[in-house]
């Protein structure tokens, strides 16, 4: 039976798709790809209390190319891979070990160059978010991530609350969530530094299911820069994962649906900027 090597940085793998050989690229040394990015978050987005505070630089860096980051050197990404996704994907990666959610061993992987014909052959698109690349009986099976997000731009005035966004959008992502065996991924982030949002899970998760084929996963993941009681802020994600019928007993239950991260250090705050789940 085939098995990932131990807690080794670059994994180069080969998805023997119907559609042909697949390339691909993950890692097990899951301690050191976080660390990685935390470090470039801290040295492009925490120098200051004025780059969280702008919601736009903010989304610049998320969106920076993997392949042009310094700290992540060592790996080989697709073009179109960007920051924003290597987070997500190495957080739904700890939320399926904090949760339990695969029954195979597993590791996050990601596009390499050169792939998109073979993958737009397979998968109907040209490169994916990421994917979860499972080792079942003696070869590897990778699964899908598909992650859109509902930023905005911070220019321009927005009365919408994320439910609002969420109905308005979830029918332009439904066609994009449909491959069985998929990971679907909405990012939900603050888009204004003057108050902290929240998002209603009883009202988002039938949504967000009825978008999505019911043979597959849904999370829900929420950016936000916390402050804590000393006036100190960082940057965090929550995973939540909708699946799991857990999620809609009572908010006692988070640790059978719910991952937080931390993806940096901490620095003085004037204020909080976050977003929240509510029951």
């Amino acid at each position: 039976m085939f098995q990932f090597p131990k807690n080794k940085r670059i994994i180069n793998i080969k998805e023997n798709s119907p559609s042909g050989q697949i390339l691909l690229q993950g890692t097990s040394d899951i301690e050191y790809f976080y660390s990685q990015l935390r470090y470039f978050l801290e040295e492009k987005l925490l120098t200051s209390m004025k780059d969280v505070e702008n919601i736009e630089r903010v989304q610049s860096i998320l969106n920076i190319p993997a392949h042009k980051v310094g700290q992540l050197g060592k790996y080989s990404f697709d073009p179109d891979v960007r920051i924003g996704e290597l987070i997500i994907l190495i957080g739904i990666y700890c939320t399926f070990k904090n949760l339990n959610t695969i029954e195979f061993e597993y590791i996050p992987g990601w596009q390499v160059p050169n792939q998109k014909a073979i993958v737009k052959k397979h998968f109907k698109k040209e490169s994916l978010d990421g994917y979860i690349l499972t080792a079942q009986n003696d070869e590897v099976i990778a699964l899908p991530l598909e992650l859109k997000s509902l930023m905005q731009n911070p220019n321009e005035p927005m009365e919408k609350t994320p439910i609002d966004q969420l109905k308005e959008k979830l029918s332009g992502f439904s066609k994009h969530f449909q491959q069985t065996g998929g990971i679907y991924c909405v990012l939900v982030m603050p888009y204004s530094i003057e108050k902290s949002l929240s998002i209603d899970l009883k009202e988002a998760i039938p949504l967000f299911k009825k978008s999505m084929t019911p043979n597959a996963v849904g999370i829900i993941a929420l950016l936000s820069f916390p402050t804590d009681k000393k006036g100190y802020t960082s940057i965090a994600y929550d995973f939540i994962l909708i699946n799991n019928d857990l999620i809609n007993k009572n908010e006692k239950n988070h640790k059978h649906w719910l991952r937080h991260m931390t993806f940096s250090k901490k620095i003085l705050s004037s204020g909080e900027k976050s977003v929240t789940a509510t029951f």
